[in-house]
C-alpha cells in the first residue's frame, strides 16, 4: 500500500506482483477483499471490494493495482443511512480468498465543514449536537451531501 492512513477526501493504492510459477501461460483473476475492523454494525468477515484478470506467461510476472476510497468503505448503518466509519480495516488481495496477502490501513475522521448563514465556523464542534446546540441556523456539508438543517438556539 502507498499509505497507511487516509481521510475521506483520500485514497489509497494497494498492489500485488502475480508471478505465473507454471510452465504455461494462463489468466489469474485478482480479488482485493476488505474487512471493517470494528464496526457500528456487523460487517462480513471479508468483502469483495475488486479484482482484475490478467494474462501471464510462463514465468513473467506483473504488478496488479487496486485503488481504496472511501466509498469503497461505504454501508448502511443501523438508520440505514450510506455511511462509512474512521477506523481501521483489513485489506487482503490474492488469488482466491484463502490464500492472500493481508495489510491493515486507517480511515481518519473526516470533519464535515461546518457553516452558518453561509459563513464558515470558526470554532471546532467536536459533535454535530454540540454544533447543532449552538446554531441558530446552519447548513452541514458531508463529502457527497449537502444537508441544510433548521436548528435552534437553547443558550
Amino acid at each position: 500500500m502507498d499509505k497507511k492512513t487516509m481521510d475521506g477526501t483520500d485514497e489509497i493504492q494497494a498492489s500485488i506482483v502475480v508471478t505465473n510459477t507454471g510452465e504455461r501461460d494462463g489468466h489469474e483473476v485478482v480479488q482485493m477483499y476488505i474487512r471493517d475492523l470494528v464496526g457500528s454494525v456487523t460487517r462480513p468477515v471479508m468483502e469483495l471490494k475488486g479484482f482484475e484478470k490478467v494474462f501471464l506467461k510462463a514465468g513473467e510476472s506483473k504488478t496488479v493495482y487496486f485503488r481504496i476510497s472511501p466509498d469503497l468503505l461505504r454501508f448502511y448503518n443501523y438508520d440505514l443511512d450510506y455511511v462509512y466509519e474512521p477506523g481501521d480495516f483489513s485489506v487482503m488481495i490474492g488469488g482466491n480468498s484463502r490464500d492472500l496477502k493481508k495489510a491493515v490501513f486507517t480511515l481518519l475522521q473526516s470533519r464535515p465543514a461546518f457553516k452558518i448563514d453561509d459563513k464558515p465556523c470558526q470554532a471546532l464542534f467536536r459533535s454535530k449536537a454540540q454544533f447543532l446546540a449552538n446554531a441558530i441556523t446552519c447548513r452541514i456539508y458531508t463529502p457527497g451531501r449537502d444537508i441544510q438543517l433548521l436548528c435552534y438556539f437553547f443558550g
